[in-house]
């Protein structure tokens, strides 16, 4: 019985080569589904600080060094911005 061992320098037959490029696939979309789901976990905490700065009275805005002011400019920003 003989043994072939492949070299990695070799080329792929066709079904190694269909398993290499689903296996590359599967991590590209992996990739992207992870991108945005941290994107949107990015977004929605956003858009909660900006709801609790919001929602701040003087004296915390005064203890954090905000004003009235940026604090309603910050809060009315966009989830993306």
């Amino acid at each position: 019985m003989a043994w072939h061992i492949r070299s990695y320098h070799m080329p792929l037959d066709s079904t190694c080569q269909h398993l290499h490029d689903a296996r590359h696939a599967r991590r590209g979309i992996r990739g992207w589904v992870a991108a945005i789901g941290a994107t949107l976990t990015l977004w929605r905490q956003k858009s909660r600080e900006r709801r609790e700065l919001g929602e701040l009275d003087d004296q915390q805005l005064a203890d954090i060094g905000i004003t009235r002011v940026d604090a309603q400019r910050e809060a009315q920003k966009w989830f993306w911005s």
